[in-house]
């Protein structure tokens, strides 16, 4: 005797795995593309990986991206939030970790921003 599975049940399962499927591809690979391309961003501004003192990495759902928050050890009053999109583009902005104030000019910065990609 053969068991059948309900068609009810098919359905369900069938939305479960696509569900499942659009959240590992949205959370876990889209932060390892994040880092991967924030870490050649570092290189061509010439930031060493080793002076990191913090590093926090989120996911945007609002604007399908990732922000990653990171802290130097030699440049400890600036937070530097590169905001890497799903497109493959990075824009970096950068604070005053005492105020939160943003920086507008980038003299003042060790890593300035690179011209926009």
């Amino acid at each position: 005797m053969k068991f059948k599975i309900p068609t009810g049940l098919k359905i369900l399962l069938f939305i479960i795995a696509t569900i499942a499927g659009i959240y590992i591809y949205n959370v876990p690979i889209q932060r390892i593309k994040a880092e991967k391309a924030v870490s050649e961003y570092m290189a061509m501004q010439g930031a060493d990986e080793s002076k990191i003192e913090t590093k926090r990495v989120l996911k945007d759902w609002t604007q399908n991206g990732h922000n990653i928050y990171i802290t130097y050890a030699d440049d400890p009053d600036m937070l530097y939030n590169y905001h890497y999109k799903k497109s493959g583009k990075i824009h970096l902005m950068v604070n005053e970790t005492k105020y939160g104030l943003p920086v507008d000019n980038p003299r003042y910065l060790k890593y300035p921003p690179l011209p926009y990609q």
